[in-house]
């Protein structure tokens, strides 16, 4: 499979990725024909990436960082906790909970979790997708770092939490949970202490996760909010959670964007950016990222167009690829697998969005 962007396709490509709506529902199953009529209704619903099966990415395999079964699952659960509270104003935190710890269990049980990021889904979906990847980015990074396992419970805690002043947000204003843009944004500031008040109160959770609840949005220069707090004054799981909650906020792009931002340049900001960011733990975040997903086609320094068919856990910079066609865009009979750890005078030049029809 390999990915492509919804604006790219044709109305011929066949689906490799399921396509689910924001309970966790199947919407698209793999193998069928992406009509335009299909692709109109994805573009309606801010779908703007799929995963299609074609001959050049044959073999290629999505290694996402959570199972679609663990993903989906805590997708449902969570709207249904959140929405149950803005209906009811009946907290349910335990099923919050819960999900931080199938997630941590999953990622715990990857001894190679690498952050492959999916970034096929909705951007109307909003609050929930970006719960649960910044939850599964903070334990891949804290894991990285080091981080014990009851550490790592009160870091994934914090950040399955981390907007919980939002939602209260929505229930004062008496809003749904797809109008939390309309919230305005100086009030939308004071969510961190909002929910840092909210769970204050409650002896069962840590003082580690409600001090990344408060302080998420502080950066090292003090220009942050609420309390203006400098670096050596941050506690460092609320330094992660800044970090891994603006890197998933820029994977998902703006409303106007029709392509998201990719990763490196992602990465590229966080260095550039300083004076808000742990550089420290940036560093860590760029090891567990792949410059180039798989499925990405590339052009290397042969002038071989070929895809990135698998992740090489050595060194993520260097991973194995497949040279489907030559500088003359001659596809070749059978594919040549180039592991790049092993063949480091070969380079990959540059990502290309879009590859000649095979003549």
């Amino acid at each position: 499979m390999r990915k492509r962007f919804l604006s790219d396709l044709k109305g011929t490509e066949k689906l490799a990725k399921t396509i689910y709506n924001e309970d966790g529902r199947v919407l698209l199953n793999p193998g069928i024909v992406l009509t335009n009529n299909y692709i109109s209704k994805m573009d309606e619903r801010g779908v703007n990436i799929v995963y299609v099966e074609d001959e050049i990415s044959e073999g290629v395999e999505f290694e996402d960082y959570l199972s679609d079964k663990i993903r989906q699952k805590c997708k449902k659960d969570i709207r249904e906790s959140i929405n149950k509270y803005l209906q009811t104003g009946k907290e349910d935190y335990d099923t919050l909970i819960e999900c931080s710890q199938i997630i941590l269990d999953d990622i715990m049980s990857n001894k190679g979790v690498i952050l492959n990021m999916d970034d096929s889904r909705a951007k109307n979906e909003g609050l929930v997708p970006h719960i649960i990847n910044v939850t599964a980015i903070v334990a891949i990074v804290g894991k990285k770092m080091g981080y014990n396992v009851m550490k790592l419970k009160d870091i994934v805690t914090g950040a399955i939490l981390h907007d919980v002043g939002k939602i209260a947000m929505l229930r004062d204003k008496n809003l749904t949970l797809n109008k939390i843009n309309l919230i305005e944004e100086k009030t939308m500031n004071e969510h961190p202490k909002r929910g840092y008040e909210m769970l204050n109160k409650l002896w069962s959770f840590s003082s580690v996760s409600k001090i990344m609840i408060l302080m998420h949005h502080e950066n090292s220069d003090g220009s942050g909010y609420p309390m203006a707090m400098k670096k050596k004054d941050i506690h460092e799981g609320a330094r992660l959670l800044r970090i891994c909650d603006a890197f998933d906020n820029m994977m998902i792009g703006n409303s106007e964007s029709k392509k998201p931002i990719p990763f490196n340049q992602i990465i590229d900001y966080l260095k550039f950016m300083d004076k808000y960011f742990d550089q420290e733990i940036v560093s860590i975040l760029e090891k567990v990222i792949p410059p180039y997903p798989s499925g990405t086609v590339v052009e290397l320094s042969t002038e071989e167009r070929a895809v990135i068919y698998k992740q090489n856990l050595i060194d993520l910079k260097y991973p194995i690829v497949r040279a489907f066609c030559d500088k003359n865009n001659k596809y070749y009979k059978q594919s040549k697998e180039i592991d790049l750890n092993l063949n480091k005078d070969i380079k990959i030049k540059k990502v290309l969005e879009k590859v000649l029809e095979k003549v």
